[in-house]
């Protein structure tokens, strides 16, 4: 809940020069794959004997 959301966000703390990458990034709409922003890769999910 709540609780854990908490805690999960006073653990994470980004460096300054992490938070300058990320800003840079996204201002140049770049991203590690080489993908454009909005870009998705083709995502098939499969259940039980489908496999």
């Amino acid at each position: 809940g709540a609780i854990m959301e908490q805690r999960l966000a006073n653990t994470w703390h980004m460096t300054v020069n992490e938070k300058k990458f990320i800003e840079t990034a996204l201002a140049s709409d770049l991203r590690i794959d080489g993908r454009r922003p909005f870009d998705y890769r083709r995502l098939s999910i499969k259940f039980g004997r489908q496999v």
